[in-house]
Formats: structure tokens, sequence, C-alpha cells
């Protein structure tokens, strides 16, 4: 689909983060739809057809490879950065990088907001 220059919307029905970069590499867009339940089908097409306007951030991160998963709170580190005070340990995946493909917060809104002084 990409080839033909067609603007490509990439919807996503997941219940986790998921390691996207090859899914996603030609999408114009990308829509997190999560799951919805049985007007999953109704709600995305109001919001793709312009009847509603989207607005969202991720509540979570997305990988850039599934090696950086499982994280969590709790997570025990790797030997990934390289710390200086534990420079004895020297195990880490050079070829990529440490940030996510997506992080916590990312997301666009299709409005404007504008701050001003509150008034009670």
């Amino acid at each position: 689909i990409a080839a033909t220059g067609t603007p490509m919307v990439v919807l996503l029905r997941n219940g986790r983060a998921l390691a996207l970069s090859g899914a996603v590499r030609d999408a114009d867009a990308i829509a997190v739809t999560w799951y919805l339940g049985t007007q999953t089908g109704t709600g995305v097409a109001d919001v793709l057809f312009g009847d509603y306007n989207p607005s969202a951030r991720l509540p979570i991160s997305f990988p850039q490879v599934t090696g950086q998963q499982p994280y969590f709170y709790n997570h025990l580190r790797t030997g990934r950065p390289e710390l200086p005070t534990l420079s004895e340990y020297k195990a880490r995946w050079r070829e990529m990088p440490n940030e996510p493909l997506y992080p916590f917060g990312h997301g666009l809104s299709y409005t404007t907001f504008a701050y001003a002084q509150p008034q009670l």
C-alpha cells in the first residue's frame, strides 16, 4: 500500500506494548485502539471519517525491539547502558539505542489549546 502513495493509517488493536518498527515504518498515521469492546468498529469509523476529534497520549512506552521487554518498575538492571560506577559490567547491546520507539506520553491532538489567567 505504501508503494502506491496512498495514505496509510495503521490501527493497533492490542492490550500491551509491542515492538512495531517494521509494522509502522511506512505509516502516515497510527491509532492505538486497545480493546474497545463491542462498539470498536463504530468508534474507529467515527475517528477515521472525521466525526470525532481524536486526542490521546500513550500510557506506556513502545519498545524498538522485543529485547527491550519486559520492563516494569521492579525489574533488575541489565548491563546497558554502561554506567561509570559499574565499569566492570561491559555487556550491553551496542547496535540498538536505549530509547523507546514511542515514549510514555507520546501522542497528538487535532485541536489547539491556550492557557490563560484562571478566573474564579
